[in-house]
């Protein structure tokens, strides 16, 4: 049973069509990492699956439910956590009241456990709750805008650069949390991340995303070295030209 599916989904802005019949699935309980090259169009189809943008052609599925109508909160209500690029946070509410503000919008869920506590500590935000968001260092915002997703308690994460501005220790403590969150909620996970190697270690599938289709997926193993890697962004024939420089071909 797959917890989200795009099917033939064509978005973009304005006038600049960025995705082309995109068909993509995560089945329950699976993580997916979206990799290709920056304008691919990975960014895109997050938030068209998050409800933030409309597409103009296709269908957005969630639990096997159409959603494609459906507006932001009902996606949440119906298990759906989308962290975004930038991590958006309330700076004028304490980190208290940002969760408690999360908490409020599934309110169907307030009696599950909350699976955010391991996220709070990474950065000893659990000594901050009284603190205002816009005091806190950029990768504290980030984790804050995590655990505030969290906090609606999720069964389908979707992950935009879930570590980005993040220091190392902060990486390792986020990537951490997050497969543990799997392996103690069954969690499902689509996931766009610039650091491969938390992008490989949080996945089980990669779906490869070149000038808005997808042309690719596979198993994460099949990406992991320099070649697939070089071969996924540049495609096969950028690979060729690089592999032909490289042994002196003229």
């Amino acid at each position: 049973m797959s917890a989200i599916a795009a099917e033939n989904v064509s978005a973009g802005y304005g006038r600049k069509l960025v995705l082309e019949h995109v068909s993509l699935q995560a089945r329950v309980g699976e993580a997916v990492l979206l990799l290709g090259p920056n304008g691919a169009g990975k960014s895109t189809l997050l938030r068209v699956i998050s409800g933030m943008l409309t597409p103009l052609a296709g269908r957005v599925f969630i639990s096997n439910n159409d959603v494609t109508t459906w507006a932001t909160r009902r996606r949440i209500e119906a298990g759906l956590g989308s962290l975004l690029q930038g991590g958006r946070v309330f700076p004028n509410l304490t980190v208290e009241e940002n969760l408690a503000f999360a908490a409020e919008v599934a309110p169907a869920r307030k009696g599950t456990s909350t699976p955010n506590d391991q996220i709070m500590e990474i950065a000893d935000l659990s000594r901050k709750r009284k603190t205002r968001a816009g005091l806190l260092s950029g990768g504290e915002r980030q984790l804050l805008a995590l655990a505030m997703v969290l906090e609606q308690r999720p069964s389908i994460l979707v992950l935009d650069e879930p570590t980005a501005g993040l220091a190392a220790h902060l990486r390792r403590g986020v990537v951490g949390a997050l497969i543990e969150l799997r392996r103690r909620h069954g969690s499902t996970m689509l996931i766009v991340e610039q650091d491969m190697e938390a992008g490989f270690e949080l996945s089980d599938r990669v779906v490869l995303l070149r000038n808005g289709k997808v042309v690719d997926t596979g198993p994460v193993q099949r990406f992991r070295s320099e070649t697939a890697l070089r071969s996924a962004f540049f495609g096969p024939a950028e690979d060729a030209r690089a592999e032909h420089q490289q042994t002196g071909g003229g």
